[in-house]
């Protein structure tokens, strides 16, 4: 599945990356860019549970939660990273 941006609300981030000169610094996947992807599994099941998420706090409100949808691997600054229960 591929998600596709109304080309009106690419116009709209643009604009506002333009604004304060951040443009093509920010928001572009590019050389030099420091723009993070997210590569987002729509069919994959999972169980919220603390132990596998990768924040700082020490709970979720979301503990014992069932949701479809899960992103399974993360690129940021141009390192791969991954969550580490869910893989």
């Amino acid at each position: 599945m591929i998600l596709l941006v109304p080309p009106s609300l690419t116009v709209v981030w643009l604009l506002i990356l333009m604004l304060p000169g951040l443009y093509p610094k920010k928001g572009t996947i590019a050389p030099g860019g420091d723009a993070d992807i997210v590569v987002w599994d729509p069919e994959k099941k999972v169980r919220i549970s603390q132990d596998g998420l990768h924040h700082h706090a020490d709970y979720t409100p979301f503990e014992g939660l069932d949701v479809v949808g899960w992103p399974i691997t993360t690129i940021s600054r141009g390192e791969v990273r991954q969550l580490r229960r869910y893989f």
